[in-house]
């Protein structure tokens, strides 16, 4: 069984102490009460629950940005916190580098007040100033912040104004300023919410690595992403209903959601035995109405916890986001050709094309700033760009944009959603009923209590405000969904049902994500933007996320191993020209040199390899795109039978058939070549 909350599970000295703790929402809803909990030295502590159960409130109250109802919590003397809250707050005016160095350790303070010093031309001043960063060796501090900006992509914005930072970018800056202070702390505690939002996978794994490398940082992290947590953490700290926290000490994810189940199961049963034994002990208190001062006053104590314990209900909130039904879809999908986009006179990516399919599980990969998020937009006729893109008259588009729009605080939930809607009718709760009912359903089985229908917006956690903007695109009942960093902020378990709907949709999805688990299980095809020495041009990559995730990691290898090769045949030269000699008298060292492949012939045996590993890969995703294709065809063939005598009609109609049955043979005859090399 999971050890209590406030367990110490950590060898290390105790850094923060939370002691009988107690949270409520709006002064109703109890978050926790009278909690317990330790963070030692070197703990590194995932912090887990459903959407609203106060993860992001706990981090502030630790973060020493919200206060608790009740009780204490304690930092030690030597601890520094060091808060990366889900939505930063900066001063608007304040530049890029003075926010990250403005972060109040020893070795910041003192660069501040070298700053001052050198700024207002007191010499006494900065002669103190200057020894105190020989003091604390802070000479490099500038320089480390630089590093980890440049590391997260915001090292060209260091003294632009953070206000006129977009969100993503104003995360990775807060999150510099957070990895910045625990780097001066003498002993860090690193509190991160949600720190992976706004990062591309590159930046992840950066960030896994920068956090495994201080065996003494203490860490207490909320993430949606299931590889980081795994990779980082080392225990689970539960949140769950009625206020009550476990601590799951020593367990990856997957021996959690066990571990988990076999307590939900425990309680389940010990509340049945309740019930058993209450029929006998209720028996027993109505038997003797006259004699109750004689009675045992243990056992009538006993009956009332009876009591309590029998009628303890566990009410699971269940996320059912429904069978993936989609509108119809005509034979006319989409289709992008030659499509670019441009942002600030640079251009973005460039004769981007692809045709999607029916079943289409497209996903958008690259770098921040390659222009994924503006590609979706584009899809969704949302941004002007270069080139064609046709959409069927029946696609119907849901985008699930990556910023959620603003709920006002004292709207109710129901109202905002159907606001969304932009139907006719639908502005108030008065004047259609049964769209209300279909609504409310419809949030009520992603989780929603019927109370927090009709409550105002302002209960609302980060996460539920996602739930409820990802309920308001699919009522619109798209066919084509354009998923935009979709898993932010949600809990992991709505992700897992997220997955499956995915799966499940019967009309085309489009999604790009830095969760590397869920476009895993998500993406069938990716399309890959930018990447270095590709220029802006995207292509096209068949096989899995992770397939892709370590090929990309092999070519960057090769790429770096290259330079290093093509540096050190310069070096050498420049020493044979200089007289120096090889082990051979003659020049060589007696052995005849193996023959050399050019760059070409090297990428096109790395080509056929791959092609081969992916040959299984590739077959199921043609048979996928062939089924659509025929499915297509037998459209087709019914308007032109439907054509009759009109010869002119029929004409129209034959050069779709004709392309169709052109990319049907050409998959055949692909299919055959790769059950050759499979």
């Amino acid at each position: 069984a999971p050890a209590a909350a406030g367990a110490e599970v950590g060898a290390g000295r105790p850094l923060v102490t939370l002691r009988g703790v107690s949270k409520s929402h709006d002064g109703e809803r109890q978050l926790w009460d009278a909690f317990d909990f330790t963070l030692c030295e070197g703990m590194r502590v995932a912090l887990v629950g459903e959407n609203g159960s106060g993860k992001s409130t706990m981090l502030r109250i630790i973060g020493g940005r919200d206060a608790a109802d009740a009780g204490a919590v304690d930092v030690a003397a030597a601890a520094q916190v060091c808060y990366l809250p889900q939505t930063p707050e900066f001063d608007p005016g304040e530049s890029v580098m003075g926010a990250v160095m403005g972060s109040s350790t020893p070795a910041t303070d003192a660069w501040s007040a070298y700053q001052a010093a050198a700024a207002a031309g007191d010499a006494d001043a900065l002669a103190v100033a200057a020894g105190r960063m020989d003091e604390l060796g802070a000479w490099d501090a500038e320089a480390r912040a630089a590093a980890a900006l440049e590391d997260l992509g915001v090292l060209h914005l260091a003294e632009e104004p953070v206000g006129a930072l977009s969100g993503g970018q104003q995360k990775r800056v807060a999150l510099a300023a957070a990895l910045q202070a625990a780097e001066d702390a003498a002993a860090p505690v690193l509190v991160l919410d949600e720190p992976t939002n706004h990062l591309d996978v590159e930046g992840i794994e950066w960030l896994e690595a920068r956090l495994r490398r201080t065996p003494s940082l203490a860490l207490l992290l909320v993430t949606h992403d299931k590889q980081m947590l795994e990779r980082t953490c080392d225990h689970i700290l539960e949140l769950d209903q009625g206020g009550a926290a476990y601590m799951h000490a020593g367990c990856d994810y997957a021996a959690f959601l066990r571990r988990r189940e076999e307590r939900i199961s425990a309680e389940a049963a010990a509340a049945g035995r309740a019930k058993t034994l209450l029929r006998t002990e209720t028996e027993w208190m109505r038997r003797q109405p006259k004699a109750r001062e004689s009675k045992s006053r243990a056992r009538e104590a006993r009956f009332y916890d009876l009591v309590e314990a029998a009628n303890k209900r566990r009410v699971e909130r269940e996320v059912d986001l429904g069978k993936g039904r989609a509108g119809r879809l005509g034979s006319t999908l989409v289709a992008l050709e030659d499509v670019s986009a441009e942002w600030k006179g640079e251009v973005l990516f460039e004769r981007v094309s692809y045709e999607f399919g029916r079943r289409e599980r497209l996903g958008i990969v690259g770098p921040n700033g390659a222009g994924k998020s503006t590609l979706l937009r584009a899809i969704a006729g949302e941004e002007a760009h270069g080139g064609e893109i046709t959409r069927g008259e029946t696609v119907a588009v849901g985008h699930y944009a990556q910023m959620t729009p603003d709920i006002p605080a004292e709207t109710q939930l129901i109202e905002w959603v159907l606001d969304q809607l932009d139907l006719e009718g639908a502005s108030s709760l008065s004047q259609d009923q049964a769209r209300v009912r279909d609504t409310e359903l419809m949030l009520r089985r992603f989780g929603f209590r019927r109370q927090q229908c009709y409550a105002p917006a302002k209960g609302l956690s980060g996460g539920e405000r996602r739930r409820a903007y990802l309920v308001s695109v699919l009522l619109k009942k798209p066919n084509l969904l354009l998923l935009d960093e979709p898993t932010n902020d949600l809990d992991l378990a709505t992700i897992a049902c997220l997955e499956d709907y995915v799966e499940n949709f019967e009309g085309m999805v489009v999604m790009t994500s830095h969760d590397r688990a869920f476009m895993q299980q998500c993406a069938d095809t990716l399309l890959v933007l930018g990447g270095s020495g590709r220029g802006k041009r995207a292509r096209v990559w068949e096989g899995s996320f992770n397939e892709y995730a370590v090929a990309a990691r092999e070519e960057a290898a090769a790429a770096a191993a290259e330079r290093a090769a093509g540096e050190g045949s310069i070096s050498a030269a420049g020493s044979k020209a200089a007289g120096g000699r090889t082990a051979g008298g003659d020049g060589s060292d007696g052995h005849e040199a193996p023959v050399e492949l050019t760059k070409a012939e090297k990428q096109a045996a790395y080509e056929a390899q791959k092609r081969v590993a992916q040959a299984g890969k590739r077959i199921k995703t043609i048979a996928a795109k062939l089924e659509s294709l025929e499915e297509a065809q037998l459209e087709v063939a019914a308007e032109m039978e439907a054509c009759g005598a009109d010869a002119g009609a029929l004409a129209e109609i034959t050069p779709r058939a004709e392309e169709l049955q052109a990319k049907v043979d050409a998959l055949y005859l692909e299919w055959e070549e790769l059950e050759e090399l499979a």
